[in-house]
């Protein structure tokens, strides 16, 4: 597995923050291995001067009517997003909006995503499926990983 390095200073340039919240979204309980090695390194990489605060969500839940508000929050109160996905899968809706930079229930976008794509090889990919989707908001790093850093973005 291939790492990019994430530069925690890209957070916030003025000032150094205490809290990183971080929500990883997996769609199946094999993913979330490679979702945690992501995470992991992102601690790793952050060291001692950022806190993460860590929400761990599986796709469908986060648009069930009895999780969906609180996975709204988690979401939009997320400065980094982990995704761990099988690209030919259908992406909900509720994260089209990614593609309009903006986040859950139309709020600030996540500042950085990583996403990590099983299957998402395709030259082309279907709309409406997770590859679809990151290939408009992220930067494929190979086949697997895509990186988007909203950094313009408030």
């Amino acid at each position: 597995m291939h790492f990019t390095r994430f530069n925690p200073e890209s957070l916030t340039p003025a000032k150094a923050v205490e809290k990183v919240n971080v929500v990883i979204l997996y769609d199946r309980l094999a993913d979330i291995s490679k979702a945690s090695a992501t995470y992991l390194q992102l601690t790793h990489d952050l060291g001692d001067d950022y806190s993460p605060d860590f929400h761990l969500w599986r796709v469908d839940l986060t648009v069930e009517a009895g999780f969906c508000d609180e996975a709204e929050r988690d979401l939009a109160d997320a400065d980094v997003v982990i995704v761990a996905v099988n690209g030919h899968e259908k992406c909900p809706t509720e994260y089209q909006r990614w593609k309009a930079g903006a986040g859950h229930e139309g709020g600030r976008a996540p500042h950085a995503i990583f996403a990590l794509v099983e299957g998402g090889d395709e030259a082309e990919p279907a709309p409406g499926t997770w590859s679809g989707l990151l290939h408009h908001v992220a930067t494929p790093i190979n086949s697997e990983i895509f990186v988007s850093e909203l950094s313009g973005q408030a």
